[in-house]
């Protein structure tokens, strides 16, 4: 609505309207960022309805955050310029998450409608302009066209693969971009484009763990294991040579003497620690948790070493969702 008080207008007046970046606007035929309005014969104290349409680029959003755009209003009643704020809800959401599959790596994009009507999504791509960067749909051809109601979501996943040659170093960051079209289903031909950047970094698989615990088929509460931890080094471009491993779950297993310790791989490739563990429950108990730590000792004789953690993609635990079936204790064990 329009209103001009008491200032007298011309007989033909215009105002001028100016999107800021992403926003877009139209009276009639096509959005643009900057729109002309006519003002034929207004008159004093007059307010006239003018219906304007506003189209927001949708950013990428991880959350529900609303969108702050604003219009400038150029207008012969204001010296400069009126700030008009905007606040728009986003349509989408997508996010995305790295896995690992011992040195493979993949990728998920998951999508969620904001929207209270449906939505159709369709011809999902990931695309990386990066040298040396493959990647590989992993989608259903089903899943090229899709109906999703609000608060709904959709994972899309692609592998992505990475030279041998293009080390860390070289690529600290692999830059992708996620795009799909979507439309209401009520406006199915109204196409339009979602574009989601995304960054990638630790994208290498530095060391894989194994974790085992004998004897397997015969542990019972209260009896001593062997916990055998194989870490290997999968890349043969790694650095970290100096590791610490730490045992953890204490609350269903008990290590006898230290649960932590230093190792040094630089020679090896694969190394393996036993330690002593019992179990403190029975059932299927999934096995104790590794956590693997860069080892920096400090030059100065005072100062404490350090410890960095691994991002979770450098370190793959193939054993991380097995269980081991423990048996109760004993009859001669509970009248001991």
């Amino acid at each position: 609505m329009i209103s001009g008080g008491s200032f007298h207008f011309p007989q033909e007046v215009t105002i001028t309207l100016k999107g800021s970046k992403g926003l877009k606007m139209k009276t009639d035929g096509e959005y643009q960022r900057t729109v002309t309005i006519k003002l034929i014969d207004f008159k004093l104290f007059e307010e006239r309805t003018i219906e304007l349409q506003a189209l927001c680029e949708l950013p990428c959003r991880r959350d529900e955050t609303l969108i702050d755009q604003k219009v400038l209003l150029q207008c012969p009643w204001s010296e400069s310029e009126i700030q008009i704020p905007l606040k728009f809800l986003p349509i989408l959401t997508a996010c995305c998450r790295l896995h690992s599959s011992g040195s493979k790596k993949f990728l998920q994009v998951i999508t969620k409608s904001l929207y209270d009507k449906d939505l159709i999504l369709m011809d999902a791509v990931m695309k990386c302009d990066a040298d040396g960067v493959v990647i590989t749909d992993l989608n259903p051809k089903s899943q090229n066209k899709l109906t999703v109601a609000k608060n709904i979501s959709v994972s899309y996943l692609y592998e992505i693969e990475v030279e041998p040659l293009k080390t860390q170093n070289e690529l600290p960051v692999i830059s992708i971009e996620f795009n799909l079209m979507y439309s209401e289903t009520e406006k199915p031909d109204l196409l339009r484009r979602y574009i989601c950047p995304f960054d990638v970094t630790d994208y290498k698989t530095l060391f894989e763990v194994k974790v085992k615990v004998e004897p397997s088929e015969l542990c019972r509460v209260g009896s001593v294991c062997h916990l055998n931890l194989t870490i290997t080094k999968l890349n043969d471009q790694n650095q970290h040579n100096d590791l610490m491993y730490e045992v953890f779950d204490q609350n269903l297993w008990a290590v006898y003497g230290r649960s932590a310790g230093v190792i040094s791989i630089a020679e090896v490739t694969e190394t393996v620690i036993t330690l002593d563990v019992f179990p403190l429950t029975a059932g299927f108990l999934p096995l104790p948790n590794i956590r693997l730590s860069k080892y920096v000792a400090n030059k100065a004789k005072n100062d404490n070493p350090k410890l960095i953690p691994f991002a979770p993609t450098q370190v793959y635990n193939s054993t991380k969702s097995l269980q081991i079936h423990v048996l109760a204790s004993s009859n001669v064990d509970l009248q001991q």
